[in-house]
């Protein structure tokens, strides 16, 4: 049995658009074979994806397999309806969530940015590889900007904005590791350079997932571990808890997690 595997990704950036999944197909050929020898038979895999322009979702592909020497074929859509197929030309496929909040935030950004930052927006960047903290490991960030602001010294400074985007329809199901969280932490300067923003219509409120993370945060080492990588961020440290002593921003963060008003907080969003 000879087996081959062909991964297909598309990937879509233009201007404000962009799409993103995995198609898989799986092939198998069976051995010819005689009495005196085996005769692999050739295969080649190959196939094309028409869609339309618009990229923005939903979005239905049509797959045409130009793959040949095979007997068995096994295709997965990540995302797709259906997910799967085992027909030799397996059709259309329907992708209905395509980065829907990405996109709302991309082409919308004043909507969830703040003026200060929103005004210099630019040199946007996706789905890139971040920094991490501690033993976070290495996460990917949906949406970064760098902006350019006036510091308290009256110098012109650059900051990075990240936006974590969301698509859940249950709040329950956020937050079950905290490592991407604490990687953002890593690397912004100020709790309002990260945006959680989560998409409109699934059901989920802004007051559900703030308590999600409240709850979250109080679970086990996570509130001392989310502490540290505060800490040991030096900007975030100093603008955050200002002077304080470690003794003493520990207290404050212990008591401020727990007031859905604490700044952290305050970037979490809905799409509207």
């Amino acid at each position: 049995m000879l087996h081959g595997i062909i991964e297909y990704q598309i990937r879509k950036m233009k201007k404000c658009n962009i799409l993103y999944h995995s198609i898989t197909m799986l092939f198998f050929t069976t051995l010819l074979s005689s009495c005196l020898k085996e005769t692999a038979v050739p295969i080649e895999s190959a196939f094309t994806i028409e869609a339309s322009e618009d990229k923005t979702s939903p979005v239905t592909i049509q797959l045409k397999n130009e793959s040949y020497g095979a007997d068995e074929y096994e295709w997965t859509y990540e995302g797709g309806i259906p997910s799967s197929s085992n027909q030799k030309s397996p059709g259309k496929v329907v992708f209905t969530q395509a980065g829907a909040t990405t996109l709302e935030v991309i082409h919308n950004a004043q909507k969830y940015i703040p003026s200060k930052y929103y005004n210099t927006l630019k040199g946007l960047q996706l789905e890139d590889v971040i920094a991490h903290a501690d033993d976070a490991g290495d996460f990917r960030f949906d949406i970064q900007w760098s902006s350019k602001i006036i510091a308290n010294t009256g110098d012109q400074q650059t900051v990075n904005i990240f936006v974590d985007t969301k698509n859940y329809s249950s709040a329950s199901n956020m937050f079950k590791d905290l490592g991407q969280f604490k990687a953002y932490l890593g690397v912004i300067d100020n709790f309002d350079n990260l945006y959680i923003i989560q998409q409109g219509g699934r059901g989920i409120t802004r007051e559900q997932i703030t308590n999600r993370l409240k709850n979250v945060l109080n679970k086990g080492k996570n509130k001392d571990e989310v502490f540290e990588i505060v800490w040991n961020n030096e900007t975030l440290r100093k603008n955050v808890f200002e002077g304080l002593s470690r003794k003493k921003a520990l207290e404050c963060f212990s008591q401020n997690i727990n007031s859905s008003n604490y700044e952290m907080f305050n970037s979490i969003l809905i799409t509207k």
